[in-house]
């Protein structure tokens, strides 16, 4: 015969389980910026530790970001070789 104690046991084992495949779902989140040298848009997409790394594909300037805090997040701007940022 089963208990309380037991089906609280096993709710618990399956909400875990079930957060476990939430969170591992929400890994790659989409994020869209627009380029600080040629100004068109780009796409990436930030992993589960708030780090996003993007490449225009127009003029080839690297970003790399990192979510700092809810309302900061530091922003590293790489012009490609023999170029300036304009």
């Amino acid at each position: 015969m089963t208990t309380n104690e037991d089906i609280i046991d096993n709710n618990r084992g399956f909400l875990f389980f079930y957060k476990k495949e939430e969170s591992e779902m929400n890994i790659w989140v989409p994020s869209k910026r627009y380029c600080q040298n040629c100004g068109e848009k780009i796409i990436g997409f930030r992993d589960n530790k708030g780090g996003l790394k993007l490449t225009c594909p127009y003029c080839f300037t690297f970003y790399n970001c990192k979510k700092i805090s809810r309302r900061k997040e530091k922003v590293e701007v790489v012009a490609p070789k023999n170029q300036t940022i304009k």
